[in-house]
């Protein structure tokens, strides 16, 4: 019988885990590294932008340039 995996919860709608790239509201894929983190946070999402510790999803930077 196949493992059911809980749900990806988390605070920001664009969240994507770094390893699978799974969106929240599904669960993680079944080899994903961090599967066990149901409730991530922004070191664990693809956008995070390490550098500079910001969220570099497409969406955002639309949203910083519709601002000025």
């Amino acid at each position: 019988m196949k493992e059911e995996l809980p749900c990806i919860r988390s605070g920001c709608p664009f969240f994507a885990c770094r390893v699978c790239r799974t969106k929240v509201g599904w669960p993680h894929q079944s080899w994903c590294g961090i599967k066990q983190n149901t409730d991530p946070g922004c070191t664990d999402c693809q956008y995070q932008n390490r550098q500079n510790k910001q969220c570099a999803h497409p969406s955002r930077k639309r949203e910083v340039k519709g601002a000025k």
